[in-house]
């Protein structure tokens, strides 16, 4: 039997994951247990289960607190009414920092790459939840999308660099 290198299954589950849950949406019977699935397969592949679950849970935290922020401010908002946080949101926050450990783990020492990189992914990725009716951008200055794009870039690329700053604190 051939090896499966843990980060090629690690970009699969990623996938696996937000296009799951793009494509499932708004049916949470879907969508919770894949996540709940990718998770467990995260976990089999992954040595330091007790450190990864904890830094997985305050980063859920952590990248839902950004979300709620945008939200409050009116950078973007889900299409459907939610009770205190969107599921589908959850689910992508954690299926996405498994990745920390894995497929994006070559970003830990590389700071102003990890900024970039959120700067360009985080705004791209809820564009594209935009074109799927998951969510909508509201345009905050001059009723343009790309000042709101601009904006959520900061967001995100701050994002990147906090999320992997509690990575490595957790994964002394």
């Amino acid at each position: 039997m051939k090896f499966i290198s843990p980060n090629l299954i690690n970009i699969l589950s990623l996938q696996v994951g937000w296009w799951g849950t793009t494509l499932s949406y708004p049916n949470q019977y879907f969508f919770i247990p894949l996540t709940a699935i990718l998770l467990l397969i995260h976990f089999i592949y992954n040595n330091f289960r007790t450190k990864e679950l904890t830094f997985i849970i305050i980063g859920c935290f952590v990248g839902c607190l950004f979300d709620y922020i945008a939200m409050s401010i009116g950078l973007w908002s889900p299409k459907d009414p939610y009770v205190l946080f969107p599921v589908w949101l959850i689910c992508y926050w954690l299926v996405f920092l498994t990745s920390f450990s894995l497929s994006l783990n070559w970003l830990l020492n590389k700071p102003l790459i990890t900024f970039v990189l959120g700067f360009l992914a985080g705004p791209l990725t809820y564009y594209a939840g935009e074109k799927f009716s998951i969510l909508h951008f509201n345009a905050l200055i001059d009723e343009s999308t790309f000042y709101s794009f601009l904006i959520y870039g900061l967001i995100w690329g701050t994002n990147y660099l906090i999320l992997f700053k509690i990575y490595k604190a957790i994964k002394k």
